[in-house]
């Protein structure tokens, strides 16, 4: 049963973390290193709704930058165990269990919504289901088409079926025992990972042996095609190929390829999800054809390629600004921040609005790794220096459409259901102040230009990003307020009464 808003005191911790305000109890600075596993990670990790996290790794290593055999598999406290799949304390980055995946590399998990970890090896053809809390197998799925796991990590859609690409095929798999529903053949390679749209629809980009390259919407339920999205001109010389994509609360399709237009330029499309149709298409020097888009939370969509970084409008694909460097796909936090790994051994966190670099963090080498941002403001990511880092960050994920990775920390890559896209306002924003530690409270503002003169807003709460409820607690737009600290959820959001 909720509580009346001004009774419960515990909600000071799990605001402060959500909200990323806890610098004033912690006194951490943003960009401050909570800790580091040497261990060789190359792949994205994934985070538990407990905070576990999760991580796969390498069998063996090589540094890119250093340009030599490191030994840390020797300093790894994890131990030598070829290509695995390891649970970590996401407070303390000590082990809870690991699994062996048998392969040269572990990719990206991906955790369903009953905290099972949907996994596989990168060069063998199997992919598990494990147990979150144990490690324990609950089932394996092997297929005998001579391909390898080409997909960074499997989907989840809302029924719990898990969708794999494999290289030739794409698998839709009963998310408890592991049966095989249907296979869909989009081509040579799905070498991207799939996404899910909230009607169940699954979006596929694959290459062909022909290199006459398709993007497909596949029916989540039946595997039976919707559409496909032709390339235009495409380099014969080239492996073309799509990102991964990702979808915003319209509907759009976001990605990237190595198609190009009559001035050379290569192509990051808008498409529509209902019929396939191009809204835009932005085109740049360089490909952004590897590393995932991200969607902030006025629809601003956030572009890597191999030489720029990129915030275009999502409605027209205009540019915003551009960043010079190379970075891999970004992860968005609620303050306002983004994350980007770069080719330069940063971590680099970047003003969305402006982007002007707000700090940054060093390693010893590349950061390919897209970060993973916890709800208490944590961002994760792995380094080819072979350490797995955890860094403050001072904010939890943005409540936007796409804010990182294959949407959300657990990696479902599932787009957000209507409940919650249906409330989102991206015109109105709450800001949170540091905590006023002697009374007890927080100051909250929500900014916005209102509709009329004395305009309200109601706050709600959430434990999981996706079911919200409210206190009926009312306050003006626009104008500062001190409350208590209430109810026992991790994120707090404004929306404008009547919505």
């Amino acid at each position: 049963m909720n509580r009346p808003l001004l009774q419960n005191s515990r909600l000071l911790i799990a605001l402060l973390l959500a909200q990323g305000i806890a610098a004033g109890v912690h006194g951490q600075k943003p960009g401050t290193l909570l800790w580091k596993l040497h261990h060789p990670v190359a792949s994205s990790p994934a985070i538990g709704t407990d905070g576990t996290v999760y991580i796969g790794s390498f069998g063996g290593w090589v540094s890119t930058t250093i340009n030599k055999s490191i030994s840390n598999w020797k300093r790894s406290p994890l131990g030598k165990s070829g290509s695995s799949i390891f649970a970590l304390d996401g407070k303390t980055g000590k082990k809870k269990w690991a699994f062996n995946l048998g392969g040269s590399e572990g990719l990206t998990p991906a955790i369903g919504s009953d905290g099972t970890v949907y996994v596989g090896p990168s060069n063998k053809s199997i992919f598990y289901a494990l147990d979150g809390k144990t490690g324990a197998k609950k089932w394996e799925f092997k297929w005998n088409t001579g391909s390898r796991n080409r997909s960074m990590l499997s989907a989840i859609g809302d029924n719990g079926t898990v969708y794999i690409g494999t290289g030739f095929t794409v698998y839709a798999l009963d998310g408890k025992t592991g049966a095989n529903k249907w296979e869909f053949t989009p081509g040579h390679h799905a070498r991207c990972t799939l996404a899910i749209g909230v009607d169940g629809t699954v979006y596929i980009g694959a290459d062909k042996p022909d290199q006459k390259n398709k993007f497909y919407a596949v029916d989540g339920i039946t595997g039976k095609k919707r559409w496909e999205f032709p390339t235009t001109n495409l380099n014969p010389t080239l492996p073309t190929a799509y990102s991964s994509p990702a979808i915003g609360y319209d509907g759009t399709v976001y990605f990237g390829s190595m198609d190009y237009n009559e001035d050379g330029n290569y192509l990051f499309y808008a498409v529509d999800s209902k019929t396939g149709k191009k809204k835009w298409e932005f085109g740049s020097q360089y490909a952004a054809k590897a590393f995932p888009p991200a969607i902030g939370t006025d629809g601003t969509v956030y572009v890597v390629t191999n030489n720029f970084a990129y915030a275009l409008n999502g409605k027209t694909g205009r540019k915003k600004w551009q960043l010079k460097g190379t970075y891999f796909s970004p992860a968005i936090a609620s303050n306002e921040t983004i994350y980007f790994g770069s080719n330069d051994n940063k971590l680099h966190a970047v003003n969305t609005r402006t982007g002007v670099r707000k700090w940054k963090f060093e390693t010893e080498d590349w950061l390919t790794s897209s970060p993973a941002i916890g709800a208490n403001g944590t961002v994760y990511f792995g380094s080819w220096d072979g350490g797995f880092y955890a860094v403050y960050g001072s904010a939890g994920p943005a409540d936007s459409a796409w804010p990182m990775f294959a949407q959300n920390a657990q990696r479902t890559a599932r787009e957000a259901d209507p409940a919650r896209t249906s409330r989102v306002d991206p015109d109105l924003n709450l800001h949170v102040s540091r905590v006023l530690l002697e009374q007890g409270q927080i100051t909250i503002q929500a900014v916005a230009k209102p509709m009329n003169s004395i305009e309200m807003v109601e706050l709600e709460f959430s434990s999981d990003l996706t079911h919200w409820r409210t206190q009926n607690f009312h306050f003006p737009i626009n104008l500062p307020l001190n409350i208590p600290l209430t109810q026992d959820a991790q994120f707090m959001r404004v929306k404008r009464i009547g919505d």
